[in-house]
Order: structure tokens, then sequence, then C-alpha cells
């Protein structure tokens, strides 16, 4: 993926042929390509023969692709008119999302929906939407420089980066030291 030259060069689909995806893409028993959310991406002939290969890493990796025969990155609309496609799509979702956008975001095994944490109109509309006026969301962020983080968010986030297997960590209120639209009401 981060070989210039390489078929999969920065393809946004290439996941681990070890630990790919499994139940999200599962639609039925026994696990093979058929009964998987890719079943519609007919496989080209590299990535055929590297599925067919009993000696190859993909051998029956399920959810093998390429950019000529796999799941391609757009942006669309709500009426599924195609907006944007590959790095534009991205371009164009984090002007949405930097916009107060909420963003519905399909993988292989569902959705996913994203909102800037930091807009309080997106959040309180996204909270409306679910329904989750008061449970938590999860969030992934990369604390804003102006930002200084509490001395407690610092020893919880060197504990969870020193693990080897780095978990999902939990802050409360008080950690990040500033009041913010992603902390329930």
């Amino acid at each position: 993926m981060e070989a210039p030259l390489a078929r999969r060069f920065q393809y946004p689909f290439t996941n681990c042929a070890v630990c790919g995806p499994r139940l999200s893409i599962a639609v039925g028993l026994p696990y093979d390509r058929s009964r998987t959310s890719m079943r519609n991406f007919v496989l080209c002939a590299e990535c055929r023969a590297e599925y067919e290969d009993v000696k190859d890493r993909r051998f029956h990796a399920q959810p093998i692709a390429c950019p000529r025969c796999g799941p391609q990155l757009a942006l669309v609309d709500a009426a599924s008119n195609r907006l944007a496609s590959a790095e534009d799509a991205i371009l164009e979702t984090a002007r949405r999302l930097a916009g107060g956008s909420i963003v519905a975001v399909k993988g292989l095994g569902g959705f996913q929906l994203l909102a800037n944490a930091c807009n309080e109109a997106a959040v309180t509309l996204l909270r409306r939407r679910k329904r989750r006026e008061h449970k938590p969301f999860a969030v992934v962020f990369v604390p804003p420089r102006r930002c200084v983080p509490s001395a407690s968010y610092r020893r919880a986030k060197s504990r969870c980066s020193s693990r080897q297997r780095r978990p999902l960590c939990s802050f409360g209120r008080a950690a990040m030291g500033l009041p913010c639209a992603w902390q329930t009401p």
C-alpha cells in the first residue's frame, strides 16, 4: 500500500489478509466470498491468482481487492448522486465536516456517522437524530493545539499508548480541561 509501484498503492480498502474483516462482512455461512459483502466485486485476474494460490498470503482472503476490481471511494449525496471520487472525496468530506455537516461513511460492514466534535450544532443535531441526548458518543480526535490537556489525560494517554494492544481509552469530562460539544450534557 505504501510502495508507489505496487498494485494496491494507496488503495484505501486494502486490509490484512490474516486479520481483515470477518463478522462485519459475513452475510451467511460458511464464511466464503460469495457469502460476504464482497460478493458483488468480481476479482480481476491478478487478485483471482492470489486468491487461488495456496502459497500466496492472500490465499482465500475473502475481502481481497485492488483498485481494478474492488470498492471505490466516492462521496455521494442523500439521493446517491456522486459528488466526488478518490482523494477529492476525502477532501470534500473533510470540508463538509469542518463546516458542520454530518457524514455517513459506508464501509463493507455498515455505516459510521461522523460529525465535528467541536461543532456544538452538529453534535446536537446528531444527538437528536440518533435519539442519544445523554448517551456518550465514541470520539476519535487529536487534542486541538489550543487545548492543553490536563495531567489526568496525559497520564491515561501514556498508559494506553504504552500497551502492546492499544485499546480504546475513556476520559472523563475534566480530563481534557475544557468543555466540548462531544461531551454528554
